[in-house]
């Protein structure tokens, strides 16, 4: 399927859909069906065999980096009694006028506790993911095969002009994690920004939940937004979701709980009876 997208995304860059608004990959991906739980696929190509999620402009991005003190000899690294404490930092992912990616800074970092923003100044490498290269596609690694026992780098973003560049660095990067990120995406004409230490990024998207816009992690299913006293949600659940500009009603049988697995992605509308709560 991802040699089928490359060549679809070489066709395209030649002129073959020039009435094509939506990329004629994401097009493809947003037609195929799927079951509730593999919706991110459709719309950010994450599959688990891949552990890379697609960024789009519009999105969120929260990353938190939790500090820990050197260990003293004898003492095992980066255990509870270590701990220093975490800070947190949000970006915005926007579209350019040329269409192509840019990260911005979203206020300033938070520190818990507020004194440890007195400690760390050289360890926030991570914000500098403002100065990361503007790219036209971007892609979150996660750091299930990017990181070696031996390497300091937890996770990456990768950038480049083309889908298909990403998924041959992607796949290149799975078969030899030994290798150094920035310089094999220079190999494929793309970049990497990696990050150090015990870092968490969380993609966030934007919905609407009851007629109320928020940010929710990327993966959000729809269960996970409910209270345990959810008995008639499914008698009231509404789900539209965009395509090509418009909506479109989710259909699915009221009497099947399978649909609450559904993970929601950006600008989807779910509605449901006040009786069935949400969490705050």
């Amino acid at each position: 399927l991802f040699a089928l997208l490359g060549d679809l995304d070489k066709l395209q860059e030649a002129g073959c859909f020039p009435d094509t608004k939506l990329s004629i990959r994401d097009f493809i991906l947003q037609s195929l069906p799927m079951k509730p739980t593999d919706s991110l696929f459709n719309y950010y190509g994450y599959l688990a065999d891949h552990s890379g999620l697609n960024l789009k402009p519009g999105m969120h991005l929260k990353v938190e980096h939790a500090y820990f003190r050197p260990a003293e000899a004898g003492e095992e690294e980066h255990t509870a009694k270590l701990f220093l404490g975490i800070s947190t930092a949000y970006f915005n992912l926007q579209l350019t006028s040329d269409g192509r990616i840019r990260f911005r800074q979203n206020g300033t970092a938070k520190y818990a506790p507020p004194s440890l923003v007195h400690g760390v100044h050289d360890e926030i490498s991570d914000l500098a993911i403002s100065s990361i290269p503007q790219e036209r596609y971007f892609r979150f690694l996660f750091k299930t095969y990017l990181v070696p026992q031996k390497h300091t780098r937890s996770t990456a973003i990768v950038g480049a002009t083309k889908s298909s560049q990403l998924d041959e660095l992607d796949k290149e990067l799975r078969a030899h994690p030994d290798e150094d990120c920035k310089n094999t995406a220079a190999n494929y004409g793309a970049v990497c920004f990696g990050f150090e230490g015990f870092v968490t990024l969380t993609p966030q998207v934007k919905v609407e939940l009851n007629g109320k816009t928020k940010f929710i992690d990327s993966g959000t299913r729809i269960k996970d937004l409910l209270s345990p006293s959810q008995a008639d949600v499914l008698k009231s659940l509404k789900i539209q979701r965009q395509f090509l500009n418009s909506y479109y009603d989710l259909q699915f049988d009221p009497a099947d709980p399978n649909v609450l697995s559904l993970a929601l992605v950006a600008r989807d509308r779910v509605t449901w009876s006040n009786s069935a709560r949400a969490l705050h």
